[in-house]
């Protein structure tokens, strides 16, 4: 099914992300519970506090530990796939207990996205669709309540990203 192009959520959360790449102090984990979008109060409070005082710990009393899930770094395009690679694997990329790896969609020149089957091989994920021949863009967990299942070997959730840039 088509992936809602105005998902208000990641909407707002790309232009904090991208003010993490800048603030080493900053931290929008906590807006995330496990990728069930908490527009309303965490039903999780240990985890988000858990998230909040890694960030702490590594940011501002410099200790040398985990603290923030898979980052989008950049892709390569192979043929038919695009391979997306990541920053802050810590010990590599998992889908969260399951064999599936969900949450991502592939676009080619048309600008339409699809549901695409990903795998993870090594510190990077593959994303291909049998609807996309010559794919150009990925986004992934790009929807108002994303099914989110890359995590890192530390056990902390990759955030919504996509490759692109298109306004629609």
């Amino acid at each position: 099914s088509p992936i809602p192009m105005g998902a208000f959520y990641t909407m707002v959360k790309l232009p904090v992300d991208d003010a993490e790449k800048f603030c080493a102090w900053c931290l929008s984990d906590f807006e995330f519970e496990g990728c069930t979008v908490m527009m309303a109060p965490a039903k999780n409070k240990v985890e988000v506090g858990r998230r909040l005082a890694l960030n702490a710990l590594a940011c501002t009393y410099g200790q040398n530990i985990p603290y923030s899930g898979p980052i989008y770094d950049g892709y390569c395009l192979e043929g038919n796939q695009i391979r997306i690679s990541f920053t802050h694997t810590d010990g590599g990329l998992n889908a969260a207990g399951s064999d599936v790896l969900e949450g991502f969609y592939v676009a080619g020149p048309d600008h339409v996205f699809h549901k695409a089957e990903a795998c993870i091989e090594g510190d990077t994920v593959v994303v291909s669709s049998e609807n996309v021949p010559f794919p150009v863009a990925v986004r992934y967990a790009w929807a108002n309540n994303p099914v989110c299942k890359l995590y890192n070997g530390a056990g902390l959730p990759a955030s919504p990203f996509r490759t692109d840039a298109w306004t629609r």
